[in-house]
């Protein structure tokens, strides 16, 4: 079970995303326990837009789990994959925490800013997610609009089962006024 969600908003230092969300945390840090949600392509290494991804996969999820060992914390993140020869990448939704990673979906709707496939058939993995009491269903960006794949993953979410149920949206947030975006937002969860 989560003791905390925040949401990561990504504003300035692209190239190093590590760097800014260690400097992020070092000023107001989690709990132990916490879920952070961060932003879609968390491992382009730019601001968002067109271009492959300037961290890898495995290396940004490395990373991931060398902090979330640290911190005691899990994260939801938005990463794109690495893409076959002359092919773009799928942008991707993992959970990761200490010991395991584990994809979740694929992004579905293109935005016309990202350079990314979208995944139009089956983009739902392990998706939603339980895990230590808790059911994580995740889209990325504007798939949240498709009202007929949000109903699904409604119905496949435990009803009683599991302690929380959370839905988690790595998007670019590169406004603060999209879907009410603001620096360090953070939720207590109740035990």
């Amino acid at each position: 079970m989560f003791k905390q969600i925040g949401c990561f908003h990504f504003a300035t230092d692209h190239r190093d995303p590590i760097g800014s969300l260690k400097t992020a945390w070092a000023v107001d840090p989690g709990v132990p326990g916490s879920l952070l949600v961060l932003p879609e392509a968390f491992n382009l290494g730019r601001f968002y837009g067109p271009g492959v991804p300037a961290i890898h996969r495995d290396v940004m999820i490395a990373d991931l789990m060398h902090l979330a060992l640290g911190w005691h914390s899990s994260f939801v993140v938005g990463i794109l994959e690495p893409p076959p020869p002359s092919e773009w990448p799928h942008s991707s939704a993992y959970f990761v925490r200490a010991a395991e990673s584990q994809l979740i979906c694929h992004k579905e709707f293109p935005d016309g800013i990202g350079q990314y496939a979208t995944c139009p058939v089956a983009p739902d993995h392990n998706n939603p997610v339980t895990i230590d009491g808790a059911t994580i269903v995740s889209l990325i960006c504007r798939d949240v609009e498709n009202s007929s794949r949000c109903g699904k993953l409604a119905k496949l979410t435990p009803h009683g089962g599991t302690t929380q149920n959370l839905v988690c949206i790595p998007a670019a947030m590169s406004r603060k006024d999209w879907f009410g975006a603001q620096d360090n937002a953070v939720v207590y969860l109740s035990e």
